[in-house]
């Protein structure tokens, strides 16, 4: 676990994400509300300025580091923001709800190259990626990584002061 702006995430990787999301100016939730079957990790908006869409574009991401799994995702259950119709009827659960509070879900890996989801935009609409909404992933990918470090190297060294301090007072 990690703290990052006053919030504990389960991992770096959720928090590099969080820290990448706020240099981008992405709004972005922890842990948003649940899907029947399922547990977003984030919430993410962004703007978009196409005449056709709305002011922003909203996903729910599912972060997994299991690249090999990306396809099995529940990140990719709701394209277009609607239940996947090619989900096969032994796979079908009566709880799922066919729509989703989101443009679309999407599954986000350890880094913005894996990352994937169907949206509308404009008069059309298809897969993106974080690659095409953000022109210079790799340069801030790599400045987020960087803040998570130096935040996760600070927190060890608290943790390691605190367990250091509590073994003193608790010899006295």
């Amino acid at each position: 676990m990690i703290k990052y702006r006053g919030i504990i995430y389960d991992n770096v990787l959720h928090a590099q994400w969080a820290c990448f999301f706020d240099i981008v100016a992405w709004r972005h939730q922890y842990k948003p509300s649940p899907v029947p079957n399922w547990h977003p990790t984030f919430r993410v908006e962004f703007t978009c300025g196409h005449s056709e869409c709305g002011e922003y574009h909203s996903l729910l991401v599912d972060v997994t580091t299991r690249q090999w799994k990306m396809k099995e995702s529940p990140g990719r259950r709701y394209p277009f923001g609607h239940l996947d119709i090619k989900i096969s009827v032994e796979d079908w659960h009566q709880e799922w709800d066919p729509e989703i509070d989101a443009c679309a879900s999407a599954v986000f890996g350890f880094h913005p190259g894996l990352s994937e989801w169907e949206m509308s935009h404009g008069a059309g609409g298809g897969t993106h990626s974080v690659q095409d909404w953000v022109p210079e992933w790799e340069r801030i990918w790599s400045r987020a990584a960087a803040v998570i470090a130096e935040l996760e190297h600070a927190q060890r060294a608290m943790d390691v002061r605190f367990i250091e301090s509590y073994a003193v007072k608790k010899g006295e």
